[in-house]
């Protein structure tokens, strides 16, 4: 969102599709995106640009200032009660209105068998870089 953009309601506009899971997601529980600086403003994303900015010190600092306030946030969240409980009722006023349906018709099925062929092909190569041991965080 621009400097100058102000927020659209959340149910001030008609269902639509998103490139990921997200777009179901907000339909469903009350979601809020937290952005930071970590990019080159004026980049477009998905190209090897906007891959390779988030690796620079700089981004860096933003990327841990994110961090801190999206822990923060959940800190606030998880010893807060209430918070959640208005998110809830904020979230049922605004989507009130707009009905979720799934854009998916209820008898689609994911293609599973679409890439077999070239994920066998690939599959010993890739088996190269699997993790073999079970991820312990401490």
């Amino acid at each position: 969102m621009g400097l100058n953009a102000s927020p659209v309601k959340f149910g001030a506009r008609p269902q639509s599709f998103a490139s990921n899971d997200s777009g179901d997601v907000t339909w469903n529980v009350p979601t809020a995106p937290i952005n930071f600086p970590a990019s080159v403003p004026g980049i477009n994303y998905h190209n090897w640009q906007a891959a390779v900015t988030p690796a620079s010190s700089i981004a860096h600092k933003g990327e841990v200032a994110g961090a801190k306030a999206l822990a923060a946030s959940l800190i606030d969240l998880l010893s807060t009660p209430a918070l959640v409980t208005r998110a809830r009722e904020q979230f049922q006023q605004d989507t009130k209105d707009t009905p979720y349906f799934s854009l998916l018709p209820a008898e689609a099925k994911p293609p599973v068998d679409m890439n077999r062929e070239t994920m066998e092909r690939f599959r010993p190569e890739m088996r190269k870089h699997y993790l073999n041991k079970t991820a312990r965080f401490n």
